[in-house]
């Protein structure tokens, strides 16, 4: 039986909304249809300690991968798997007790910044450790993705220090390229 359900619409007003408010338990297969959710299942190896940030992945060959991060270390989980592997560079991470990372897919890359360590990149298919993403990059305290730019925000950074304020962002579709804002080289990499 199919039930007909309207486009996923939240941000507009209850009165004469065209479509649902509210879609709970299902994910979207199509641009028109809905699918179930599976059962929960049990993950036997716990993270061994508290998880600090965590983000769900799809690469471009539709594996999917869950990565978290702790006070120390990064780490990944394949789907279908039950088996946290650490894959944090050499030397893992200090990450204060109250302190989060942000986590976000770039194309095929996992990134993952904390305000007290360098950006991190995991290329999916490829990477067995995560590294660091550049050494021109900012450290920052959020990451999110604005269409072809990685964007960093309340950043730290060789020639502006400690900027709660400020925001960078890549070479367009390139992570790993972060010209001074304000400069030529960044204006030629938009």
């Amino acid at each position: 039986m199919f039930l007909s359900i309207g486009e996923y619409l939240p941000d507009q007003p209850d009165y004469q909304n065209p479509g649902s408010s509210e879609c709970n338990n299902v994910y979207p297969r199509t641009a028109q249809t809905y699918g179930p959710l599976s059962g929960l299942s049990t993950i036997s190896d716990a993270l061994d300690s508290r998880c600090q940030g965590a983000i769900p992945v799809q690469d471009s060959s539709g594996n999917y991968y869950m990565f978290s991060g702790s006070a120390s270390k990064l780490s990944k989980i394949v789907a279908n798997t039950t088996t946290w592997a650490d894959v944090s560079k050499v030397g893992g991470y200090t990450v204060d007790p109250e302190g989060w990372w942000s986590l976000a897919q770039f194309g095929n890359q996992v990134i993952a910044a904390q305000i007290n360590n360098n950006i991190q990149v995991y290329t999916l298919g490829t990477s067995t450790l995560f590294a660091d993403l550049s050494a021109t990059a900012p450290k920052a305290k959020y990451l999110a993705v604005c269409k072809d730019f990685l964007v960093a925000g309340n950043t730290t950074d060789r020639t502006y220090g400690t900027q709660n304020q400020r925001i960078w962002w890549s070479a367009i579709n390139d992570a790993t390229n972060w010209p001074t804002p304000g400069t030529t080289a960044a204006a030629q990499v938009q």
